[in-house]
């Protein structure tokens, strides 16, 4: 029930966030990685996870 949850909030994300957490998350990719991937830099990736788990948090929240 829990994962069901957790990957629902991972598709509710839009692109390239979702593509990025997976990538780190799921895949368990360096963000070096995962930047040179897809020609961005390791501080953008960054701010994709950053975005990505505010946006977990706070749908955390709400289904609660």
């Amino acid at each position: 029930e829990r994962l069901r949850h957790i990957a629902s909030r991972i598709e509710r994300l839009q692109q390239p966030t979702r593509d990025i957490f997976v990538a780190c998350y799921v895949e368990r990719k360096k963000y070096k990685e995962v930047g040179q991937e897809r020609g961005i830099s390791v501080s953008t990736v960054k701010k994709h996870i950053v975005r990505a788990l505010r946006i977990m948090r706070e749908s955390r929240h709400i289904a609660e």
